[in-house]
C-alpha cells in the first residue's frame, strides 16, 4: 500500500466524527471521539493530482476522469441540491477507482482523500469505506473504534454490508482463549451468517467457500455461479471447483477408528475447534493454523490462526516458531499484529534454514476480492487493473 501521501490526522481530544448521509441530511455519530483516535481530515493540505489512466485503459477515459475530477474538486459549501449529488457521485467513483487500481493506479492515501470527499457530499455509502479504511488502515493507521462508528451508521442503509464489515473488523480483534474465545467466534459466525441473509456477496462468497471445504460441492457451485457475474473471485471459483468435479473425488485413505476425547473437531459450519480430551498435536494444529491463516475452506481468522500456532509452537514446531516470528516481525505503531502483513504471510511458508528465509507454498486455490467495497467499483470502469 501506498503512504506516498499521508493522510493529516485531527488528534483533538473529543473530537467527533461528523457522517453526511444522503438526500442532504446531516447526522453526527452519537458517540465521541477517544481522545487523540484519528479520523478523516476534514480539509486536506492539497487535493492529489489525479494520475494518469493504467495502460490498456480506453482512449476517452482521460478526458473523462479529468471532468469526474473537477466535478468532485467543487467547494463543498458551495454545492446544493443535484450538484452536490452528483459532486458526491464522482468522489466516490474516483475513491472505489483508486483504492481497486481499476483504470486508475492504485493508491490508497489518494482513496482516502476521495472517499473523505465523498462522505462530505454526502454519498449514502460513504459510511462502509470509512469503516474499510478505518478497518485495513488504507495507507495509514488503522482504527477500530472508528471502524465500529461508522459500521453503526452504514447499519442504516445497507445493513448487510455493515455485518460484513463489522465480521471482518473481528477477525482482526485480539487473541482470545476459553470461553471468551468461543463466545466471540459465535457473535462472528452470526454475523457472516446474517450479512450473507441480507444478500452481501462477500459474505455468500466465504459461505460458498466454506461449503467447498466441507465436502458440499454442489451447494458451493451453485452458490459461486450466483455469484461469478459480480465478483470475478467467484467466477474464478467456479472454474477451480468445476475442474475438481470433472477430475473425480481424490483418492482417500481408511481413517483409524474414532477414540473418545481424541483428536481435532470442526463443528460443520461452525467452524469452531473443539479439543477434547487432549492437546491436539503440534503437526495437526500447524496445518490447523495454516487453514485458518489462508482462509482454505473456512473463513480466513487470523486470531484462531495464531491461537493454534502458538499451540505448535509450544510443542515443538519449528514452522509454527517461525511464522510467529514473522507475524511478530512488523508490529503496527501501536504494538499489535499487523493484519496487513499477516495476509502477505499467508502466502509464504517459513523455510527450513532460519526465520528470514521463506519459499512459495502450496497456497489455497480459492480466490477472495481484495476488499469489501469490490462489488461497488461500475463494471464499466473496471477494464484493466493495477496491484498493491
Amino acid at each position: 500500500m501506498s503512504a506516498d501521501a499521508p493522510v493529516r490526522h485531527a488528534r483533538a481530544p473529543g473530537a467527533l466524527l461528523a457522517v453526511v448521509l444522503a438526500w442532504g441530511c446531516t447526522t453526527t455519530l452519537a458517540q465521541t471521539r477517544a481522545a487523540g483516535a484519528p479520523v478523516f481530515d476534514p480539509a486536506p493540505v492539497s487535493e492529489p493530482a489525479l494520475a494518469s489512466p493504467v495502460p490498456g485503459s480506453r482512449p476517452d477515459q482521460s478526458a473523462e476522469l479529468a471532468r469526474v475530477q473537477a466535478q468532485a474538486s467543487q467547494p463543498v459549501a458551495s454545492l446544493r441540491g443535484k450538484s452536490r449529488a452528483d459532486a458526491a457521485e464522482a468522489a466516490w467513483l474516483l475513491g472505489l477507482l483508486s483504492l481497486h487500481g481499476a483504470t486508475l493506479p492504485r493508491d490508497d492515501a489518494q482513496a482516502r482523500f476521495w472517499f473523505e470527499r465523498a462522505r462530505q457530499l454526502g454519498a449514502r455509502l460513504a459510511p462502509a469505506a470509512v469503516a474499510w479504511c478505518a478497518i485495513d488502515g488504507c495507507g495509514s493507521t488503522a482504527d477500530p473504534q472508528q471502524a465500529r462508528e461508522a459500521i453503526a451508521i452504514l447499519r442504516r442503509t445497507d445493513p448487510g454490508r455493515a455485518a460484513h464489515l463489522e465480521w471482518l473488523l473481528r477477525q482482526r480483534a485480539p487473541v482470545l482463549d476459553g470461553a471468551a474465545g468461543a463466545q466471540a467466534e459465535a457473535v462472528s459466525r452470526d454475523l457472516l451468517q446474517r450479512a450473507a441473509r441480507a444478500g452481501n456477496s462477500h459474505a455468500r462468497l466465504e459461505i460458498a467457500l466454506e461449503q467447498a471445504g466441507a465436502g458440499r460441492e454442489s451447494d458451493a457451485l451453485a452458490g459461486l455461479k450466483a455469484l461469478a457475474p459480480i465478483l470475478p473471485a467467484a467466477a474464478a471459483n467456479v472454474r477451480v471447483l468445476e475442474d475438481r468435479l470433472r477430475a473425480g473425488p481424490a483418492p482417500t485413505v481408511a481413517a483409524e477408528p474414532a477414540q473418545p476425547g481424541n483428536g481435532v473437531t470442526l463443528l460443520g459450519m461452525d467452524n469452531t475447534i473443539v479439543l477434547p480430551g487432549r492437546t491436539v498435536g503440534a503437526d495437526e494444529a500447524y496445518a490447523l493454523a495454516r487453514r485458518f491463516h489462508q482462509g482454505n475452506g473456512v473463513p480466513a481468522n487470523y486470531s484462531e490462526a495464531i491461537r493454534l500456532y502458538r499451540q505448535a509452537e509450544a510443542q515443538g514446531n519449528t514452522a509454527a516458531r517461525q511464522m510467529l516470528a514473522l507475524i511478530y516481525s512488523r508490529p503496527t505503531a501501536e504494538g499489535q499484529v499487523d493484519f496487513t502483513w499477516m495476509r502477505q504471510l499467508s502466502q509464504i511458508e517459513p523455510g527450513t534454514a532460519g526465520v528470514g528465509t521463506a519459499r512459495a507454498s502450496a497456497t489455497s486455490p480459492w480466490q477472495r476480492e481484495p476488499t469489501p467495497l469490490s462489488d461497488l467499483v461500475p463494471p464499466r470502469w473496471r477494464g484493466q487493473t493495477t496491484g498493491p
